[in-house]
């Protein structure tokens, strides 16, 4: 994600959380990214690979507002 203004949004209860990233960006290009291991030198590109191997629903919208990321754990 790369557009700014970049909003966080969070819920949280005993035992269940919501985050929500939204940035004024088109959203990925690789539908993929997160899902395959990073190659180790690229520079950045792991933060939705270590949200995946966290176990962390994610899911990748896009909308009238730019691009959101949104995790569930």
């Amino acid at each position: 994600m790369a557009g700014h203004p970049v909003t966080v949004e969070m819920w949280a209860e005993p035992g269940h959380g919501v985050v929500w990233v939204t940035d004024r960006g088109r959203g990925l290009k690789d539908p993929f990214v997160g899902l395959l291991e990073p190659d180790g030198s690229a520079v950045g590109g792991r933060g939705l690979w270590i949200v995946h191997q966290l176990r962390t629903q994610v899911t990748l919208h896009h909308g009238a507002d730019g691009f959101t990321v949104r995790l569930v754990a």
